[in-house]
């Protein structure tokens, strides 16, 4: 029986998913660095005009590379004071601060999850290493086993900065949901216990192609706009903030991904009214003037 669990739960957890190849004929840039082989976290810098931040998946050194909208590279840092073991976002503050977050949870058995804060480096300068000054350690108050079997709801690839503190989002694989969590930034604490403020609902129908329906792969919240952008593997929700009612979002649209071309689409950002998302495959996509997009719900 163990071994018909363990079976199941590589076929369920191994994060791929087949698409049959077509060209990436929407992509609007490539991110031309070969040392960026799996971009999986994108944030745009809040104090250098036109760069945005990115790092590798699981797998790779500590580092963070700058990139420009058209996918070249401008510079690469190498992140002192912290792991790499699966590095899945990355979200910026108003003071100046990156935070890259270790949150990938395939299995479920993870007790090191953390999110590590860096001082935003000048990417036009001479250094080439940055510090990280504050880790961030924490676990799911409602995760009860490592891993946990049946529910399979613990993994994140989704990390955005909101009203003073970090959110998460989980991946599921359990079920069509995502469940959001707020981790406060608060210097030489312990590890901090999250517990999940709002759960949403991301059903989509089945596909010949994806049947993974649901699972969420990044995250970036517009703080001007009051608008949280949801990346899956199909498609992009657009959420609003929503001050009267039990949750702090609400369902605003949701704009379809063609996944043949968009493949694992893993990482978005908000470009000013632009959403610009990426995937595995280092192909860069815009959607201009993302609220001017008819929803598909």
């Amino acid at each position: 029986m163990h071994i018909v669990r363990l079976i199941v739960a590589i076929g369920l957890l191994a994060g791929c998913a087949f698409f049959p190849p077509l060209p990436a004929r929407d992509a609007v840039a490539r991110i031309d660095s070969p040392e960026i082989r799996e971009s999986s976290g994108l944030v745009k810098s809040r104090r250098h005009p036109d760069v945005f931040w990115t790092h590798n998946d699981s797998g790779d050194a500590p580092r963070l590379f700058a990139i420009a909208a058209s996918g070249e590279l401008i510079a690469e840092f190498a992140v002192e004071a912290a792991r790499h073991r699966d590095w899945e976002d990355i979200a910026a503050d108003e003071a100046g601060n990156l935070y890259v977050g270790d949150i990938g949870n395939n299995f479920n058995a993870r007790r090191d999850l953390v999110v590590y804060r860096i001082p935003e480096p000048d990417p036009y300068g001479e250094e080439r290493s940055v510090r990280a000054d504050l880790a961030l350690p924490f676990r799911y108050a409602d995760q009860k086993g490592f891993p946990q079997w049946r529910q399979w709801n613990f993994d994140a690839e989704a990390l955005f900065w909101m009203d003073g503190a970090l959110h998460i989002l989980t991946k599921h694989r359990s079920d069509r949901r995502t469940q959001l969590y707020r981790l406060p930034v608060t210097p030489a604490q312990d590890e901090a216990v999250l517990e999940p403020i709002a759960s949403f609902d991301l059903g989509e129908a089945h596909r010949l192609y994806f049947s993974s329906a649901g699972n969420v792969t990044g995250a970036d919240f517009h703080s001007k706009g009051r608008l949280l952008a949801v990346l899956t593997y199909r498609a992009v929700y657009l959420f609003v903030r929503d001050t009267d009612g039990d949750s702090p979002f609400r369902e605003l649209r949701r704009i379809d991904l063609d996944a043949r071309r968009t493949r694992m689409a893993e990482s978005i950002a908000w470009d000013g009214d632009d959403l610009i998302f990426g995937n595995e495959q280092r192909h860069l996509f815009r959607i201009p003037n993302a609220l001017s997009v008819e929803s598909d719900r």
